[in-house]
């Protein structure tokens, strides 16, 4: 993902102009009016009209706003959503390596499913959960989670992903581990391994399948198997 920035000064006053902001990005001249009228247009006198004009790698136009004053443009934030919008994970085939993408945001999970539990005989059970995990790399969540489980268990847990990835940036595997405590039915410590699969389906969503396995105290010979489906919230970190 490129980002420039087009007006019709000269080659010096850009220069001076990005010197005194600090901008990193590339300033453009555009002296001719040529670009301008191509994607924006221009006013009664002949200067360009201000907008954000969002092209893809085959020159095709994503999105465009026009505005009356300079001031009217889309902000920062307001950009970063407008992209996530427009291309979604198609726009992360180039080599874009920062928090726009999925791999690098901060995760929101509620995952929802249901199981077996061995007590006292087999019985079937639904669980609820919840976790926030933050990216450490490209490979690797950690953060904490929180699960309930229907016939009495609520487990309070620090949970350790390792991501292998499938489709470049979009998809992974995912081998999970989790060590906490069970804080509802006393039964104290827990500990868990899990196998999923998480799909970014847009750079601001994800959806994930996860099959885990949990002990709950030491005397738990047979764990408590069970099966999710969830819903994630990937929020820019940086």
């Amino acid at each position: 993902m490129t980002i420039v920035a087009i007006s019709d000064d000269d080659v010096a006053a850009s220069q001076n102009f990005a010197r005194q902001l600090g901008i990193a990005f590339p300033l453009l001249s555009d002296r001719d009016g040529a670009i301008a009228r191509e994607y924006v247009g221009q006013d009664d006198q002949g200067n360009a009209v201000p907008g954000v004009v969002l092209i893809d790698r085959d020159g095709a136009i994503g999105f465009r706003q026009i505005g009356e004053r300079k001031d009217d443009r889309l902000g920062a934030r307001e950009l970063l959503a407008t992209i996530d919008r427009t291309w979604g994970t198609t726009a992360l085939a180039g080599e874009v390596d920062d928090g726009f993408l999925p791999v690098n945001r901060v995760q929101l999970r509620v995952d929802l499913g249901g199981g077996a539990i061995a007590r006292d005989g087999l019985h079937g059970t639904a669980t609820l959960g919840g976790a926030a995990l933050v990216p450490i790399d490209h490979y690797l969540l950690v953060g904490p989670a929180l699960r309930f489980e229907a016939r009495g268990a609520a487990d309070l847990d620090g949970r350790v992903i390792l991501r292998l990835p499938l489709t470049e940036r979009v998809s992974w595997l995912e081998l999970g581990g989790a060590l906490g405590y069970t804080v509802a039915d006393g039964r104290g410590w827990n500990a868990g391994a899990s196998l999923g699969l998480q799909f970014a389906f847009d750079p601001g969503w994800a959806v994930q399948l996860e099959a885990a396995a949990t002990w709950r105290d030491a005397t738990d010979h047979e764990p408590q198997l069970g099966a999710t489906i969830g819903i994630a919230r990937l929020l820019r970190s940086r």
